[in-house]
Order: C-alpha cells, then sequence, then structure tokens
C-alpha cells in the first residue's frame, strides 16, 4: 500500500511491489519435516532467540500455509504495527482480519499408547534380527526402568530365578520418563559385587539399549516428541565413553603363569592357549567344534554352528567375523594330542561334557585365576594376541583386522601405539 494525497485527503493505492518496513528475521519463518511432523521456526518480536513448535501436520500444502499465516501474524504483533489502528469502516470491511487474530480453539492433549503396548512391540522388533540370548539381555535392560514384572506381561519372556528389578519409573506413557531418570538408572547400576559402581561398559551398554528402544518407539509413533532439540531422551545422557583407557595384555612372563596355574585344569588351559594365540573371542572359542579345524591344523574355521541339543545356533559378533585363522606352532603341537582325549564335538566342553554356557566359563576361569593370584579375564587374552601381532610380528591394521573379525578403525584405536608405522 502507499498513501496518495488528493488535496487535503489521504487515499490508500496498493503498489505493484510490496515495501518491507521491518527486519526480516522478525516476521519470516520456516519450516522443517521431522518425524513425519512438520515444525516450524520463528521469531516473536522482542525475543533474541528462536521458538521451534510443531505443527501437527504431516501435509507439505497444510504446513505451507499455516507458515504463511504465522507470518502475517508476526507482521501484525510488530510493536511498530500494533499499536496503529484502523478506523472501524476499513477494519469491518476486512472480516478475514478478525478472524485470522482470534486465537485457535485449544488442542486436545493426546498421550502416546501404553508403556505395556510398547515393549510389546519392541520385543517383536529386536526378537526378529537377534539371538534369543541378546533378546533376553535387552529385555533384562529394560527392566531397570520398567521393572521385571511389567517387562515379563507385555512380552512373554520368562526370567527364571534372576534377579526382579522393580522399575525406577511409575507412570504410564513415555512422554513422562526425563531425562535426568534415565541418567539415575544409568548412575546406579552396581558392579559384580553389589557394592561398588558398575564399569563405563556397563553404563555404556545401558545407554545403548535405552536409546535403541525410544528410537524405536519415536519412529513408530508409539510416543509423542516432547523435546524438538532432544526426541530422544536419551541423546541427553554423557556418552558413558571411557577416555584414554590402557590396554592390559600379558607379556612372554605371565604368558607362561598364566599356562601353569590351568595346567591341571585341562579345558580351561585349552581355552587359555586358544583365545591368546587365535585372538578368538570368549562366545568363538566356546563354540568350536573339532570339525573346525583343518585335518593339518593350519587353520580354524569360524562360523556361525548349531547345537542340536539344546536347538539354538551361535551368534557371532558382526557378519564379518566369519573368517579362518591360521594357528600357531605352539597349536599345532597342542591340539592334536588335545582333541584326541576329548569325547564329544565341543573343543571346550563344559565339565558335564555339554556345550560351555559362557558365563558359567567366565566364573570357573575366574575362580581359577583368584586362587592363583592372577588378575586376567578373557579380554586380556585377546588384547595380547593383537598386540604381539602389532609389536613383536609387524602385522598391519588391516590384517589384524581381517584375522580378529573386527573393523580396522577398531584396531587403530586400540593398538596404534603398538602398530608398525612402515607396514
Amino acid at each position: 500500500m502507499c498513501l496518495v494525497n488528493r488535496g487535503n485527503v489521504c487515499l490508500v493505492r496498493p503498489l505493484r511491489r510490496p515495501v518491507t518496513y521491518l527486519h526480516a528475521h522478525t516476521t519470516m519463518a520456516s519450516i522443517t519435516l521431522r518425524r513425519r511432523k512438520f515444525w516450524v521456526q520463528y521469531f516473536v518480536p522482542g525475543e533474541p532467540k528462536p521458538r521451534r513448535e510443531t505443527l501437527g501436520t504431516g501435509e507439505p500444502a497444510l504446513a505451507a500455509l499455516m507458515k504463511e499465516k504465522l507470518e502475517c501474524l508476526l507482521a501484525l504483533g510488530h510493536p511498530r504495527l500494533a499499536g496503529v489502528e484502523l478506523p472501524a469502516n476499513i477494519f469491518e470491511t476486512l472480516p478475514v482480519v478478525s478472524m485470522a487474530i482470534s486465537p485457535p480453539p485449544p488442542a486436545v492433549e493426546t498421550k502416546g499408547v501404553s508403556i505395556t503396548d510398547a515393549l510389546s512391540a519392541y520385543y517383536l522388533h529386536i526378537k526378529e534380527s537377534n539371538h534369543p540370548r541378546w533378546v533376553s539381555a535387552k529385555l533384562k535392560t529394560l527392566s531397570a526402568l520398567f521393572s521385571t514384572k511389567l517387562v515379563a506381561s507385555a512380552t512373554g519372556v520368562d526370567f527364571g530365578r534372576c534377579e526382579q528389578e522393580k522399575g525406577a519409573f511409575r507412570g504410564k506413557y513415555l512422554e513422562e520418563i526425563p531425562s535426568i531418570l534415565l541418567e539415575t538408572v544409568v548412575a546406579s547400576r552396581k558392579g559384580r559385587d553389589g557394592e561398588t559402581p558398575a564399569a563405563e561398559k556397563t553404563k555404556r551398554h545401558y545407554r545403548e539399549v535405552f536409546h535403541d528402544f525410544f528410537e524405536y518407539c519415536l519412529s513408530h509413533n508409539l510416543m509423542k516428541v516432547e523435546n524438538f532439540h532432544t526426541p530422544n531422551p536419551v541423546a541427553a545422557l554423557p556418552s558413558y565413553l571411557d577416555t584414554n583407557r590402557r590396554i592390559v595384555f600379558l607379556d612372554e612372563t605371565q604368558i607362561g603363569q598364566q599356562y601353569a596355574a590351568l595346567e591341571g585344569i585341562p579345558t580351561l588351559a585349552a581355552a587359555t592357549r586358544i583365545m591368546i594365540e587365535l585372538g578368538l573371542r570368549r562366545s568363538e572359542a566356546l563354540w568350536l567344534t573339532k570339525d573346525a579345524f583343518t585335518p593339518d591344523f593350519s587353520m580354524v574355521s569360524i562360523v556361525t554352528r548349531f547345537d542340536p541339543e539344546h536347538d539354538v545356533s551361535s551368534s557371532l559378533k558382526t557378519a564379518g567375523s566369519h573368517r579362518s585363522v591360521p594357528l600357531s606352532d605352539s597349536l599345532r603341537e597342542f591340539l592334536p594330542g588335545y582333541l584326541a582325549n576329548l569325547p564329544g564335538v565341543w573343543v571346550l566342553p563344559s565339565p558335564k561334557g555339554k556345550r560351555w554356557d559362557a558365563d558359567n566359563f567366565s566364573a570357573s576361569l575366574r575362580r581359577a585365576n583368584e586362587k592363583a593370584a592372577l588378575p586376567w579375564t578373557c579380554g586380556h587374552y585377546r588384547h595380547t594376541f593383537a598386540t604381539r601381532k602389532a609389536f613383536l610380528e609387524r602385522w598391519s591394521s588391516v590384517r589384524i583386522a581381517r584375522v580378529m573379525g573386527t573393523s580396522v578403525a577398531m584396531i587403530d584405536k586400540h593398538y596404534a601405539g603398538y602398530l608398525h608405522p612402515d607396514v
């Protein structure tokens, strides 16, 4: 519009090009599609920071109209225009303006689905792509937040004699869970002795499971987004990453001490040899069968295996964990005599001759090492293999990663200080 002077009367005439009298950032708005809903960002006159609110729709055309209307309302609410009143005869001819200024009716507050339904849906999701053992482990982790009783009733999983968690949350909907409660649950976890705080690795595991659960619920519309900046409440938690973590491995003298301490327990002695000299994970070593070795004992095959007695298959950590590992000279001499005395198919059988459960194996190894005053575990044996290959045998990070069934980035992260720069 422009003012045209006709004698003593000022007339209003529209301009071909509109004139902007206000700062652009005070009236302009922008929309963003996030999780199937459009959000709008805008400046309220007088406030230094922008606001972000949901438009409650996923339709692009409707969202664009709502954005345009918001920009008009912001322009009308600017201090330079708010105090200006139009004559009644003009205002009465613009009913659309009065309708636009009137606030919309209050929206009806709605909540997401119940926690029971969310847990049931998440259980069906993880059951399709996870080994039953890992499914049970994830549900046990969620029990720390929702209670064992609620998780069991929602999923139908029987936790048997596992410790019953009371759960830290007593509400009905996921939107009611604050980030501070999740951080308290993770921080309150205890170690194996039940007194000392849990290790950073354990806290990291809880964080990952909680994050995966809420991410699934958000992507499947099982909960509402309450915070635009951190829609997943777990994102506000610390990372729980060990910084400057020291790698613990055994030197030649300590390896001899470890073998000597387990000399009277053949299966445990064989297990430590296999993990130290092949770099296998605990689960990979316990799932080895006699036919995994080539006839000349030059290679061992690490693949998914089946336990017919328990009707369950092994669960390798990643798809890249399927691999062949060359045997050391000492293992070629040790294994033929050791395997000849085993009656079953398992290379590392339990005392009852069956496949050894990982937790029971670790408990037996821990008791034997504590008796000999040795602090090492299966993780230390794997570190020993990697550092020896890198530092003594000058293997490259690519070769170590391929043999150990992990990524080059992981090898560089943990063992960069032992790799030779010229390989």
